[in-house]
């Protein structure tokens, strides 16, 4: 009997709207949204207001739970963070001048601007996915790609990756049970070091 990491499972079950749109459609307007979001220009602040409405009017309607849902989302930060060098790097105006370890820095207007962005269209991206991913399950996801003539291969290895990283999380679990017991701390509790 496996013990199931229900962290990786992010399917939640509501009387919903967005729940009850078949799985076809709502993985083609996630796709949308997501291709939409990503050629928006760097600095259309008002059309990333409108994809910003437009994402919490979803949540809303999913009933899953604005807190839920932009907790989620921040997992896109770090790697968002990744683009931080934009600001450096990108020609403009420059608007802040920095000394780092002695070598002049300057922030410019453009690459502030183009890094905002990135990090906009990286968060509204990733909180499109976890609302996919939290209102429709993930056997109806494989099905809609398969319907929709996504390529056999992409889907089966979506599907196998899905399950492996259950399968790989269990055993992390076990593994950590097992250690647990087998291990002794130095007040001679359990759950320590062997060798201390």
């Amino acid at each position: 009997m496996g013990l199931h990491i229900h962290a990786l499972d992010t399917y939640r079950p509501r009387a919903s709207l967005i729940h009850r749109l078949d799985a076809r459609v709502k993985l083609a307007l996630a796709v949308f949204f997501i291709v939409d979001a990503a050629l928006v220009p760097d600095g259309a602040w008002a059309a990333f207001g409108l994809l910003t409405a437009l994402a919490w009017a979803a949540v809303l309607l999913s009933r899953l739970g604005m807190l839920s849902v932009q907790r989620r989302s921040l997992i896109a930060l770090p790697f968002a963070l990744a683009a931080v060098t934009i600001i450096f790097t990108t020609p403009g105006r420059p608007v802040l001048r920095l000394s780092v370890l002695g070598w002049p820095v300057s922030v410019s207007d453009a690459g502030l601007t183009r890094f905002v962005s990135v990090l906009l269209k990286s968060y509204l991206s990733v909180q499109m996915a976890v609302l996919l991913t939290g209102a429709t399950p993930f056997p109806d996801l494989l099905r809609a790609m398969r319907s929709l003539g996504l390529p056999k291969v992409l889907v089966a290895t979506v599907g196998f990756t899905y399950r492996y990283a259950f399968v790989i999380g269990d055993e992390a679990v076990r593994m950590l049970r097992a250690r647990a017991a087998r291990s002794v701390s130095p007040d001679g509790e359990g759950g320590g070091g062997l060798f201390w």
